[in-house]
């Protein structure tokens, strides 16, 4: 993957310092400034290099950071873009990443913080691109889940071959796996529509990362995806308490929340 290319955006010509200083230290050297999010849209409109991750403080003059989320979530040509949204304390927090959640952002951190905080973050970000850039020619007998493999298996309809899809594995070796592994497998159990699976895996790799909210946060989705809405609920409250602005987990409470209304 090549080197990507940060949009740092805040009014405060300190903090924007800050942020640059941090992505230097990890080692990312391609890092834009602006100073407010007027100024963002100018340099998304006008860069000649592809920017690959927004971040940007919420509470800013002319145009805050969820008008300009906005603006880059209506824009096909940067729909791949990634969006970290930077706020400040306050009372109002819950319902702020609330409103960045359905703008369809992709993480969130609060002042202060600290430089693994955002690091962490980051990660996340750049992993999720990697996956996201995965083709289909990609061989998928490459992926290794502890001892197991996805293989190539065949569904069958009275003994009649209707297709060759990718399946997940069946069995997997938890203690062979890290998290990234353990969360594309999860993912992986929920879109073929193996919830049970999804359920057992998540809750096989709780016992081994108990406070690990996307583990935690993947088997409250697995649980709401085969109805059971009253543990995934509990499971959500269990993300938050660990990480209190997991964008994902929140997502997941509006969506039960809007179905528990639903006519």
């Amino acid at each position: 993957m090549k080197d990507p290319v940060f949009l740092v955006v805040d009014d405060d010509g300190m903090v924007r310092d800050i942020l640059v200083q941090y992505l230097n230290s990890f080692g990312y050297s391609q890092v834009l400034q602006a100073k407010d999010g007027k100024a963002a849209i100018k340099i998304l409109q006008t860069s000649k290099v592809q920017i690959d991750i927004v971040i940007s403080d919420w509470e800013m003059p002319k145009v805050d950071g969820l008008t300009l989320l906005r603006s880059i979530r209506m824009n096909p040509a940067q729909a791949s873009m990634k969006f970290l949204m930077v706020s400040s304390q306050s009372s109002h927090e819950r319902m702020k990443i609330s409103r960045a959640a359905k703008s369809h952002v992709d993480a969130y951190v609060v002042k202060p913080f600290r430089a693994h905080i955002l690091k962490e973050k980051i990660d996340a970000l750049l992993n999720e691109n990697k996956s996201e850039n995965e083709t289909e020619s990609d061989n998928e007998d490459s992926k290794d889940y502890g001892k197991v493999r996805i293989k190539n298996q065949r569904q069958t309809e009275a003994g009649k071959v209707i297709g060759v899809v990718d399946l997940p594995p069946l069995e997997y070796d938890i203690q062979q796996m890290n998290v990234n592994l353990i969360l594309s497998l999860a993912k992986s159990y929920k879109k073929v529509k193996w919830f049970e699976k999804a359920i057992k895996l998540c809750k096989d790799a709780s016992l081994v990362f108990p406070d690990n909210a996307d583990v935690l946060y993947h088997l409250a989705d697995a649980l709401f995806l085969s109805g059971d809405i009253k543990s995934a609920k509990d499971i959500l409250k269990t993300v938050i308490k660990i990480e209190a602005y997991h964008i994902e987990a929140h997502q997941l409470i509006d969506e039960i929340r809007q179905k528990s209304v639903a006519p």
